[in-house]
């Protein structure tokens, strides 16, 4: 097990790096090519049975008790599977969890680095992966690279959304409710409509069609309608930093340019902020105002100037960065 935990992270943090640049429904395809490179890599791997694979797996042994019996087996899998859950939870409820839900400029600005903390969750996912692909061969007793199949793949992918991808429960409602679905229809489909023909696909597609139509979120958010939320707690105040004296330069924008090719967006923008002043940025659509904030906060990087805070240059710096120094920003939402 802790072999396999080593290196199922150790290459879930090589593939994270490189698939966690994408995102939306690119992000799942990627996995799934990824799931199917290694379905064929392990069919041709001489020392692991290619695709037959192993068998005569020995049965696991806890304490001394060897857990032969698939229902044995059944209590160690559901322990597995509510531990799994409680850690979980435990992370989207913690600091780290939050920003992930707060998708991507806005945490960065709260200065998380969000491609880091992806690829973190990658590998975290990745690791629960290998627990269940360490039972898998144990309740089997055998192991082949069918798991790692494009319909296998599918159907995995199917669980999340039908379930509510993003939502811990909701992925235990979507693979209970698919693996039981599909258990059903294989058994009444074929005495309505005969067995030539895989008819239970077919009514997966049309559910799924119909799902993506009246619960484009999945089923838990539906079902989270009809239970009250619990009530929060009250959160200590957040510590402050000490203010600059009053009349004290704060920011200093000099000459800062910003082109998009041949378009100059901000042309060679100069201000200057002392601590208890407001100043206002006014123009009209599309005079750069926007994109003014941008290069200040590091959202976007300035052609040529530099941009000064409490005299230091942040010309450069990501997001993150600075508003971990002191500046932070909000957001234009009409």
């Amino acid at each position: 097990m802790f072999a396999s935990l080593a290196i199922t992270g150790l290459a879930a943090l090589a593939i994270g790096s490189i698939t966690m640049r994408l995102s939306g429904h690119y992000l799942p395809l990627g996995t799934i090519a990824w799931s199917l490179s290694l379905f064929f890599l392990f069919g041709n791997l001489e020392f692991l049975g290619k695709y037959d694979g192993l068998n005569g797996i020995a049965p696991l042994s806890l304490f001394g008790f060897s857990l032969s019996d698939g229902r044995e087996m059944y209590y160690l899998i559901w322990a597995v599977v509510l531990l799994a859950l409680v850690a979980l939870t435990n992370l989207l409820d913690s600091r780290p969890g939050r920003a992930l839900k707060g998708g991507g400029v806005m945490a960065e600005v709260m200065s998380v680095n969000t491609v880091w903390m992806h690829v973190v969750v990658f590998v975290y996912a990745a690791l629960l992966a290998s627990l269940s692909g360490w039972l898998y061969p144990h309740l089997q007793r055998a192991v082949n690279p069918t798991p790692f199949g494009l319909n296998h793949g599918i159907e995995y992918l199917f669980m999340a959304v039908v379930g509510g991808a993003g939502h811990v429960w909701g992925a235990l409602l979507g693979s209970a409710l698919l693996t039981v679905l599909k258990d059903v229809l294989q058994s009444v489909l074929p005495k309505l409509l005969g067995a030539n023909g895989n008819f239970e696909v077919i009514v997966f597609g049309v559910m799924m069609v119909l799902l993506l139509q009246y619960a484009s979120d999945g089923l838990w958010p539906l079902l989270r309608k009809f239970f009250p939320a619990a009530a929060g707690t009250d959160d200590k105040p957040l510590s402050k930093r000490a203010k600059p004296a009053r009349g004290s330069l704060v920011l200093e924008v000099d000459k800062v340019c910003n082109e998009f090719g041949g378009l100059v967006a901000v042309n060679d923008i100069s201000f200057k902020l002392h601590a208890g002043e407001i100043v206002g940025l006014i123009g009209p659509n599309g005079a750069g105002k926007s994109t003014t904030f941008n290069l200040v906060t590091g959202l976007l990087p300035a052609t040529s100037g530099e941009v000064k805070y409490l005299g230091r240059s942040i010309s450069g710096l990501p997001s993150r960065t600075i508003v971990s120094i002191g500046l932070a920003r909000t957001f234009q939402h009409v």
